[in-house]
């Protein structure tokens, strides 16, 4: 933990996270500065974020730092049972530098369930409901269900990751075994809200992702794997990745755009060629291609409807997979951005399992091939970029700015972002785009009235290494950015 208040004080303001292991050094680093005109303090295990406190009231005091123990009326007690070294201390502030991380290529698979704590499905060595405040590891290296992933070599995982069963509301990290856990977030729920959103998240040590249930209650865990992310640049179908300048909407079934314009039926399928595709300007090539990174948004026919969508590539059996979840209250339309293999037809394939019709609209961020010229996958330690709720929210039809964060070693690159909206004032949507390019055509995150809101954004960031959101809404939202890693 990391405190501050002044030498006779009998409270203080406090930023406190992370696992202390018996027998383990540690780096920790504690920042305090202000940005957009709050007092930030952030505490950093290892390089990793793993606790961010505003301090809203901050002290004059003056004096010396103390380590290893706490303080209270200006004697210390409690103090470390341990051993302290290297103490620096700095009067400036900068983000602790992260290595360069190998670049990984990605490799698409069949979609596959590889984790359900739900006993009746159970899959995996997890019988749920998994407990609050607990951490849940899932193995990725050598993991097989019907698909075999490689014993090693694994550098991150996509993943769709759902929550069902909850008995309160929270939030889901995801994160690498064996590393401190991050003050970020992946999956926001409400209590007896089933919840999907899908991640791209490195690797540990140990060849496992953890998941904690940053939650008062217990939840059921879902876990679907869409492909990985290697070093072995000769592994089968293995892909970079090439972004488009803008999102651009490749469906529409409101209005025939790449699709017959017809709802997709109840326990339908809508089949969507990828290969070739030049819907809107996109100018997809007719070979090579792996998958894609689609932003598919739900809008309901009918109110309060709710089911999941299936996504896999053209050609294979639907798998037992749920890369989409929806529950729509009202008429309100829902966004997740999904990691699809193509077939090698060169279509995708989008499975309704709703009980009511529904319309799609699918709007393409980017897509992979087997060309080596595209881009390669780098992972972060997970970090929050911006948190509004610590400075000013975005305003009504306001745009936001946003610099990439100093620990993505790259120029111009495509930042893996986990982009939450919060507390909006009023229903609408949120649009990302490049930081110097026009306000496109499309959406992010469709959101109701003081609703929480997770999608995946893979966002292009290219010409001035910074990126826009636009609030397309009559009232304020709340802003989270986290990211996980970044394409090059």
């Amino acid at each position: 933990s990391f405190s501050m208040g002044s030498g006779t004080s009998t409270s203080y303001t406090t930023a406190a996270g992370g696992t202390a292991y018996p027998g383990m050094w540690i780096n920790l680093v504690a920042t305090y500065s202000t940005t957009g005109g709050a007092d930030i303090m952030k505490l950093y295990a290892d390089g990793v974020e793993v606790a961010y406190k505003v301090d809203t009231s901050p002290s004059s005091a003056t004096g010396k730092v103390l380590l290893g123990a706490d303080q209270v009326s200006g004697a210390a007690a409690g103090f470390l049972t341990g051993q302290l070294a290297d103490v620096q201390v700095w009067d400036s502030v900068a983000t602790p530098a992260e290595p360069g991380t190998p670049a990984s290529v990605f490799v698409p698979v069949t979609p596959d369930r590889i984790m359900d704590t739900r006993s009746a499905t159970k899959i995996g060595s997890v019988t749920g409901p998994v407990a609050a405040l607990s951490t849940t590891l899932v193995p990725i290296d050598g993991s097989t269900v019907d698909t075999q992933l490689p014993a090693s070599g694994i550098t991150a995982v996509a993943v769709a990751i759902t929550t069902t069963q909850e008995a309160d509301g929270g939030f889901l990290t995801a994160y690498p075994a064996q590393t401190p856990l991050p003050a970020t977030s992946t999956v926001n729920f409400a209590a007896e809200i089933t919840m999907t959103n899908d991640a791209i998240v490195p690797v540990g040590p140990d060849g496992d992702i953890a998941i904690y249930n940053n939650s008062s209650g217990t939840a059921q865990l879902i876990v679907d794997v869409t492909g990985y992310f290697t070093t072995n640049t000769a592994a089968t179908n293995a892909s970079t990745y090439t972004p488009l300048a803008d999102p651009t909407t490749i469906l529409d079934t409101r209005n025939g755009t790449g699709a017959p314009e017809a709802t997709i039926a109840a326990d339908g399928t809508l089949s969507l060629t990828i290969a070739g595709d030049t819907t809107n300007g996109v100018d997809i090539p007719s070979s090579g291609v792996t998958a894609v990174a689609l932003n598919l948004t739900v809008v309901p026919t009918a109110v309060d409807n709710e089911g999941n969508l299936t996504t896999y590539p053209d050609g294979v059996s639907r798998p037992n997979v749920s890369t989409v979840t929806y529950d729509a209250t009202g008429d309100q339309s829902q966004a997740t951005t999904v990691l699809i293999p193509v077939g090698s037809d060169g279509k995708i394939d989008i499975y309704n399992g709703s009980s009511t019709t529904i319309n799609l609209v699918g709007e393409l961020g980017g897509y992979f091939t087997t060309a080596t010229s595209g881009q390669y996958y780098h992972p972060l330690d997970s970090t929050r970029i911006i948190d509004t709720r610590n400075t000013k929210a975005l305003a009504a039809d306001g745009t936001l700015n946003i610099a990439d964060p100093a620990s993505v070693l790259a120029a111009d690159p495509t930042l893996i972002l986990n982009l939450t909206v919060t507390t909006p004032a009023d229903a609408g949507f949120l649009v990302e785009y490049p930081g110097t390019a026009s306000l496109p055509n499309a959406s992010i995150i469709d959101f109701a009235t003081n609703e929480t809101v997770p999608n995946l954004a893979l966002v292009n960031s290219a010409t001035n290494n910074s990126f826009n959101i636009y609030n397309n809404s009559s009232g304020t939202v709340q802003i989270v950015v986290d990211t996980d890693g970044y394409f090059e």
